[in-house]
């Protein structure tokens, strides 16, 4: 019943986010036709296509430079990188700088009414400067053509605009000398302003939901791992949700969530939405292995912790590395994860491991979310980021399933706690009898001729081990020796009358069978092997017993 809920959680995430693209228009020679498009009711659009571009220029609104000869008509496709030529040939490189325009052709009832439009602009590399219409509309920092001159400050922006005409203008110019690689590689939105701003706040909300989930996980599991150290599947676990909690947080796929909130150096903004990836995929196989333990476990996480260890060393001795290559490599070689630990986890289930059927849902959520990221590589899905929230139902999977078997220790840790009262009380009742055979012994030896009181010793002493040894009554000693008779009573219990005549000196009869005696000890003494006090009190006192005969 559990199974099903989780799946029908991951299909309401999923199944809005991972739906067929529609055919939104695209722009060609830097024009984009939106005069069919109604916002209200197909929602903000995607900016793709072919933009005009200049490379290695800079925009002035007072000078009208696009349509002279000193600036010849060139296009490229965003979103992409700096990387290659542009369609007329200009090669291109990660560290630079260049203007993009794009005109846009609205619906005139749009414009009629004058609402307020918004763009989206996410990640730029590095700085990027929005006009439109010729009116400076918002600014991620200055764009500069050196090192020097430009100053990163913001990671995204959403500047409002009230279009002037049917035709509308976006240049953006978009500078980089301080990030690995330079560009606009996510899609720039324009929508309403209600629309963009939504759009926005409902990225900060489900952001800030899923790391305080992701930051409560941490602490409780952390919590256990302190009061319990011998666990330390709690610990990969806790800082596993912590890494998550910090990739999210400054990812673009939540709007930027703790840079848009805190002060940050736009370098550390790029690094820390890097950094958390390096331990995020050794903890995954370490925690996991501490679960469910393989013969070749140790070696995978160490291989694993050893890449994560020189990719995190990498991003934190280099530039910041958005969209570099060797972050990329480090992705495309970490999706190796993904492949092992489902078929493990294949393995597992096949092998019925106990409590394994609860991680379904969440390697179910994992592989929705890897398909949708192949599917939107290959422009075959509109989607957003699926990976943060796959992970965190997969997240949320383990925690359940750690939490049960958690609960299962503890009841067990109580029903043996309470049967070790139970052997405690046993041991202290064996204890007091043997006690009270030990001063029995003791009269024996104040008067070694008391050759009676010894034989009585004997048999309690062989009755004692027996029972210690075996775990059976004098009944079933008594069946298993064959020195004595058992009698079935009309209540339906076992008596071994004659047997209990000797275990008392008051009942002792008046000419005891020795041999009997001597054999019931010998009897029992060949069956426990084990070393308890009452087994050498017998073997004595039958040394005793027939040294007086």
């Amino acid at each position: 019943m559990y199974a099903r809920h989780f799946v029908l959680l991951i299909l309401l995430f999923t199944i809005p986010g991972c739906t067929a693209r529609e055919e939104s228009p695209r722009a060609l020679d830097g024009v984009l036709d939106l005069s069919a498009w109604d916002f209200s009711a197909q929602g903000p659009v995607a900016l793709r296509g072919e933009w005009e571009f200049a490379w290695r220029q800079t925009y002035d609104p007072a000078v009208p430079r696009w349509d002279g000869e000193a600036m010849p008509r060139d296009f490229l496709t965003l979103p992409g990188l700096w990387q290659g030529e542009t369609r007329s040939g200009v090669p291109l490189s990660p560290y630079g700088y260049g203007v993009y325009r794009l005109q846009i052709r609205l619906d005139q009832t749009l414009v009629s009414a004058q609402e307020r439009l918004a763009l989206l602009v996410s990640a730029p590399l590095s700085v990027c400067r929005v006009w439109v219409d010729g009116l400076l509309v918002g600014e991620t920092g200055t764009p500069g053509e050196d090192v020097d001159s430009e100053r990163p400050k913001a990671h995204m922006i959403a500047p409002w605009f009230v279009p002037m005409g049917d035709v509308m203008e976006v240049v953006l110019q978009v500078s980089n000398h301080h990030n690995l690689q330079g560009g606009l590689n996510i899609s720039t939105l324009l929508g309403t302003e209600t629309q963009i701003s939504h759009l926005v706040t409902t990225r900060w909300i489900i952001g800030a939901f899923i790391c305080g989930c992701l930051l409560a996980l941490a602490v409780y599991h952390l919590t256990l791992f302190i009061l319990r150290r011998r666990e330390r599947a709690n610990v990969f676990f806790a800082l596993f949700c912590l890494m998550w909690a910090a990739a999210i947080a400054f990812s673009p796929s939540y709007a930027f969530l703790l840079p848009h909130f805190i002060d940050l150096p736009w370098s550390w903004g790029v690094t820390l939405s890097l950094l958390p990836y390096g331990l995020t995929i050794p903890l995954m196989t370490m925690f996991y292995h501490e679960l469910f333990p393989k013969r070749f476990g140790p070696w995978v996480d160490r291989g694993y912790l050893a890449l994560g260890a020189a990719y995190m060393v990498y991003i934190l001795a280099t530039p910041p590395n958005a969209y570099d290559t060797v972050p990329f490599l480090y992705f495309l070689i970490t999706r190796t994860v993904f492949a092992y630990l489902i078929g493990a986890f294949i393995l597992d289930v096949l092998n019925k491991k106990r409590g394994v059927f609860l991680l379904i849902p969440g390697y179910l959520a994992l592989a929705v979310a890897e398909l949708d990221d192949i599917l939107f590589d290959l422009d075959l899905v509109a989607s957003t980021d699926l990976a943060p929230l796959g992970v965190f139902i997969f997240i949320c999977c383990y925690s359940f399933f750690m939490s049960s078997r958690h609960s299962r220790v503890s009841d067990k840790a109580e029903r043996l706690a309470v049967e070790l009262v139970t052997v405690d009380e046993q041991l202290a009742h064996l204890q007091a009898k043997e006690e009270a055979l030990a001063h029995e012994r003791s009269e024996v030896e104040s008067s070694p001729q008391d050759k009676r009181l010894l034989a009585v010793r004997v048999m309690n002493l062989a009755v004692d081990c027996w029972l210690i040894c075996t775990g059976t009554d004098k009944v079933e000693l008594a069946r298993q020796s064959g020195l004595w008779n058992v009698y079935m009573e009309k209540d339906g219990y076992c008596r071994t009358q004659t047997l209990d005549r000797y275990l008392s000196q008051s009942t002792l009869p008046v000419r005891p069978r020795w041999q009997k005696i001597h054999a019931t000890a010998e009897f029992v003494l060949a069956a426990c092997d084990e070393n308890v006090p009452a087994r050498t009190e017998l073997e004595l006192s039958l040394g005793e017993l027939k040294g007086l005969a």
